[in-house]
């Protein structure tokens, strides 16, 4: 955080780095949580909304941003990549609102053996998923917000071989990648992701590593997935590998409202080989819970099978969810690109 402003209320709460987010619903209603499935409220406020909204000014000026009533929504992002997003009224119904979302720092980063410890996911899917980075497979990562969907991406793509180059395209600089050999774009108010996806297909790269799709800029992923950009990845919000293709044929169909449905989930099919999804279960743990290979067409329908699927069993006395990875030895359809580098499925 910037240490030109007095934070005021804030500042214990920037301060504190287990601190993640930081919502202030109204000069007097502040939450904070220390991870993203829970929510606490904080015992500091501000004095009345002439305070926040000082602080909000310093922070917008620095920027070079201002709120009005015709732009009453803007987002800013700091120095340690920390993204802060504001809204005034008349969107905000109850006065001035911010939300401050720190990046993880790389030195907290999760590893693949912290997660493995936790069982997050099994042995052998880690050994499959390192197959897959390192043999070019095309990766969807999905999950619901707070799920881990960027870290999970940036550890599968850091299995990625070194020598490889890679190009990323983010709106956060929040994939902590260990590569020598990267570049790195972000978006701004003039430069949307579509354009800094366009631009990396003109850079020489090994992988593309989009840090979420949300929008046109499915197509332009999936159309450099199956013209030779094999080995690309994109996280993206969905609550399972189903829902992952629904929500891609929705962004399609914005992006190119003119081409039949069939045609754009023909790109799905043949653009994408495996969706990764990671969840926070009722206990509060984050587990790699479902991961599914595409299998072409099947009629008009995009068809998936399921390779490994967390499946829950009961509870330990402390409330902890109990299960088992269940693997279904199906052989994706990318096992021969595999071998082609080389490797053999696990």
């Amino acid at each position: 955080m910037t240490t030109a402003i007095d934070f005021d209320a804030l500042e214990p709460l920037l301060s504190d780095p287990t601190i993640r987010i930081i919502t202030i619903n109204r000069y007097d209603n502040i939450y904070f949580s220390r991870e993203a499935f829970r929510m606490e409220k904080a015992a500091q406020t501000f004095r009345d909304e002439a305070t926040l909204r000082n602080i909000v000014n310093q922070l917008l000026a620095m920027h070079g941003q201002a709120l009005s009533a015709s732009a009453p929504i803007c987002t800013i992002v700091l120095s340690d990549y920390s993204r802060i997003t504001i809204v005034d009224q008349p969107v905000a119904a109850n006065g001035l609102s911010m939300t401050i979302q720190k990046p993880v720092p790389p030195s907290e980063m999760p590893t693949w053996e912290t997660l493995l410890r936790a069982g997050s996911l099994s042995a052998e899917m880690h050994a499959f998923l390192s197959a897959c980075a390192q043999g070019k497979v095309n990766i969807a990562v999905c999950g619901a917000t707070g799920s881990g969907k960027t870290t999970l991406l940036t550890l599968i793509a850091n299995m990625i071989p070194t020598q490889r180059r890679l190009v990323t395209g983010e709106e956060d600089f929040w994939l902590n990648l260990t590569h020598d050999n990267r570049f790195h774009m972000h978006t701004s108010p003039t430069v949307n992701m579509r354009q800094v996806l366009e631009t990396a297909l003109h850079m020489r790269p090994d992988h593309i590593i989009c840090a979420e799709v949300h929008g046109a800029e499915a197509l332009t992923m999936l159309e450099a997935m199956q013209n030779g950009y094999e080995g690309s990845m994109f996280a993206i919000h969905a609550t399972s590998p189903r829902d992952c293709v629904g929500r891609l044929e929705i962004m399609l169909t914005e992006a190119a409202p003119t081409l039949p449905l069939t045609s754009l989930r023909q790109k799905i099919a043949s653009g994408l080989d495996l969706i990764v999804q990671i969840d926070i279960l009722a206990d509060g743990w984050r587990r790699l819970v479902k991961i599914s290979a595409l299998n072409g067409m099947v009629g008009d329908v995009v068809e998936l099978v399921d390779l490994y699927t967390f499946v829950e069993t009961g509870k330990d006395a402390e409330g902890k969810i109990s299960g088992r990875y269940e693997a279904s030895g199906y052989v994706p359809r990318f096992a021969n690109r595999l071998a082609s580098y080389g490797i053999t499925l696990p």
